[in-house]
């Protein structure tokens, strides 16, 4: 059976000690791993009496180390490591013992030490609540669905779309005191833009939680806050590690507003949001511990814009999930420019989807993610997997007919013609 190079560096320090190794073959070791156990065998063979791990260690250095290069100083500073903290797996039990309690801001909602995400499309208010949440936690009121907050505190909001005049006029509202108390990230002038896959950024950052420590950091919004993108599984993943990292080193609520995919279809906004309609990578959502979602609710024929949201938890790793809340945003008593944000019962849509707009949304995400045009007799096929059929495909294929070009124009029964889903910019 192969060991782990960190397994045979172990083998190598226990030998130095004096431990019997014999229970590992040579082969298992290879080698330089096996030449070094026969060396320092050897080396306490000569004067078992007297086999001081301390001169052990300078001799094999000397003869073997030194002479041999880059790679064997590698292998000596390891085995130097593994003799002062040996390898080791301790059991949950004793891991649990040291780890701190999960811990809430918002109960149900927002924890402590954990990455949440705040999902919406664009203009339905997301930045506004992040900052409503932020002025709560200053003035230490009530959580929107009324609970106690028990940990009020300073905020550092991260504005990395760069837009200090619409900061500056949604918090004209506030007190002097509560101004006092949110620090607002915006890009080095020279820069033009925040970009947290780069050090300089990410120093300024860590920096400002650790001179703060404050009690949540908003993140608005996660595209514009990366140069890499939102769909690279192993950007995404660093970018999330480190936010997750603040959160984790200086024990605070981190809440990231993101966007959901861009639709640009009917905007059947009553049927509701899902993990899959979150924009870029799967790893987003997959990374954060609590995804709320927030979703303006028709509750009439037409969408009234300044109408009523829903908020609630999409997704949770941590906790039962809590009720909806309703959101909505009323003129503000001191400038009707300025929402005043309230909350109470998640409003009711004023119908529920039928299956013609479900199937509008499944043929958008199917073409749109598709890598290159449809044949519609392909997309009749797995639409009859995902419960639709043929004519509903077509019928709805025709109420979507400023999105869905056809390949061979007005020749719809031509055999090479395909589907493909065009942005409206793409329309004539």
């Amino acid at each position: 059976m192969n060991l782990s190079t960190a397994r045979k560096i172990q083998v190598l320090a226990d030998a130095v000690n004096g431990q019997d190794t014999t229970h590992i073959a040579d082969e298992q070791l290879g080698e330089p791993w096996d030449a070094y156990r026969r060396w320092i065998v050897q080396w306490i063979a000569e004067d078992p009496d007297n086999a001081d791990p301390a001169d052990l260690m300078m001799d094999f250095h000397q003869q073997i180390v030194a002479p041999a290069g880059d790679e064997a100083h590698r292998h000596y500073d390891a085995i130097a490591q593994a003799l002062k903290s040996p390898l080791a797996y301790p059991p949950a039990g004793d891991m649990v013992a040291s780890m701190p309690d999960l811990e809430w801001l918002w109960p149900g909602w927002i924890p402590i030490g954990l990455v949440s995400l705040l999902a919406a499309v664009p203009g339905t208010g997301k930045s506004y609540l992040a900052l409503d949440l932020a002025h709560r936690i200053i003035t230490a009121s009530a959580w929107p669905d009324g609970a106690k907050i028990d940990r009020p505190g300073r905020v550092i909001y991260v504005d990395a779309e760069n837009t200090p005049r619409i900061f500056k006029r949604r918090v004209s509202i506030w007190s002097s005191d509560a101004l006092d108390d949110i620090f607002l990230m915006l890009p080095d002038p020279e820069r033009l833009v925040i970009n947290l896959d780069d050090e300089e950024d990410r120093e300024r950052l860590w920096d400002m939680a650790w001179s703060i420590e404050p009690t949540l950091i908003i993140i608005d919004s996660y595209g514009s806050a990366t140069l890499r993108g939102e769909n690279n599984k192993e950007d995404v993943q660093t970018l999330l590690a480190y936010l997750n990292e603040i959160a984790r080193c200086f024990d605070t609520a981190m809440l990231i507003v993101h966007h959901l995919r861009k639709r640009s279809g009917p905007q059947t906004s009553f049927i509701p949001m899902s993990i899959d309609s979150i924009r870029g990578s799967s790893h987003i959502p997959a990374m954060a511990r609590n995804v709320l979602g927030l979703q303006w609710i028709p509750t009439s024929e037409s969408l009234d814009e300044n109408g009523p949201r829903r908020l609630w938890v999409m997704k949770s790793n941590i906790t039962r999930y809590p009720e909806a809340i309703g959101v909505f945003f009323d003129p503000h008593p001191l400038d009707d420019e300025v929402a005043l944000l309230r909350y109470g019962e998640a409003p009711e849509p004023w119908r529920e989807p039928t299956k013609g707009d479900l199937c509008a949304e499944w043929l958008e995400d199917l073409l749109r993610d598709a890598e290159e045009p449809m044949k519609p007799k392909l997309v009749v096929e797995i639409g009859r997997e995902a419960g639709f059929n043929r004519r509903m495909i077509y019928r709805t294929a025709e109420r979507l007919n400023r999105f869905i070009q056809n390949t061979e124009g007005d020749d719809t029964r031509h055999p090479d013609n395909r589907w493909r889903w065009v942005e409206p910019e793409e329309t004539v």
